[in-house]
């Protein structure tokens, strides 16, 4: 949310124009229904990264492409993901590496 924040989004919880799925450790039912409404009331669904699990050193859990894939299958809205391996992700690195 930070990001967000910096690069001049705000954060609300109705007429929202994107839900963003990032990485999330705190996760909740309540958090998912309401991404469903949003994306249902016409918000975009946009994906940090496809990754569907993440190891930590507890073991594996749950990553943001599981989450994602949660909420297509629940709106039958398919996700843009900026991140790896996104076109978008890889033309915004050219971008500031000047090549």
């Amino acid at each position: 949310m930070n990001a967000l924040h910096r690069n001049g989004y705000s954060i609300v919880d109705s007429h929202a124009d994107y839900v963003v799925v990032g990485e999330e450790r705190t996760l909740s039912f309540e958090m998912v229904e309401r991404a469903v409404q949003l994306i249902m009331e016409g918000a975009k669904l946009i994906a940090t990264n496809l990754d569907p699990n993440c190891p930590t050193s507890t073991g594996t859990r749950p990553g943001c492409g599981a989450v994602v894939a949660l909420l297509e299958k629940a709106t039958g809205v398919k996700a843009f993901s900026v991140g790896k391996p996104s076109p978008v992700m890889i033309g915004a690195a050219r971008k500031d590496f000047g090549t």
